[in-house]
């Protein structure tokens, strides 16, 4: 039988795993020391094409729903375009 997550979320984990990825750290805060401390560790980092291409084609086929759709909408009503946005 499964053991259930040690975060108390209920969920049934893996034999030999006491928490679900991710929810070992599930309610705790970090310092703004530590956040900085990350911030400037990420700096610079790109991300390669190949990693680009796996979360778009992820993202690829996802249908939107009209509610979404309505948000998007009135966010990007009366934005203007840039020279170099502009469709041709």
């Amino acid at each position: 039988m499964a053991d259930k997550c040690g975060c108390g979320c209920s969920q049934l984990v893996k034999k030999g795993n006491r928490f679900i990825y991710g929810h070992n750290n599930k309610g705790r805060f970090l310092s703004a020391e530590t956040k900085k401390k990350i911030s400037e560790a990420r700096r610079g980092h790109k991300t390669s094409e190949d990693t680009r291409g796996k979360i778009g084609n992820a993202h690829r086929g996802k249908k939107v729903s009209e509610e979404v759709r309505e948000k998007i909408r009135r966010t990007l009503t009366g934005r203007k375009h840039t020279e170099k946005n502009k469709r041709m």
